[in-house]
């Protein structure tokens, strides 16, 4: 239900071209670490890191994000595909919940 990114420029545009801005309740865009913006999704939207899933192209992110507790996906350039996209639903349901929830 959220969009997490650092780049500030296009992002609204190609999610309208592509229609899915309607999905989302919440937008975290701005320079600063990822866990800063899970941080933010947690506590304006009242859940745990353990029911999120992130998927970033940059392996940082991914430990970063793995390191409070949320489900991370590495997603190479070509993104989200939908063999990746099951493959992280699996990961995630298979995660036991950490103590570092919110």
């Amino acid at each position: 239900k959220a969009v997490v990114s650092t780049q500030s420029t296009g992002y609204k545009e190609l999610m309208k071209l592509l229609d899915i801005h309607k999905y989302f309740v919440q937008f975290e865009i701005y320079r600063r670490s990822k866990d800063n913006h899970m941080r933010a999704i947690s506590k304006q939207q009242g859940i745990n890191y353990s029911e999120m899933i992130f998927f970033d192209d940059e392996y940082g992110n991914i430990r970063t994000t793995e390191n409070i507790g949320v489900t991370a996906v590495h997603c190479p350039r070509e993104g989200v595909t939908w063999k990746l996209f099951m493959g992280a639903l699996k990961k995630h349901s298979d995660r036991k919940k950490t103590p570092t929830d919110t």
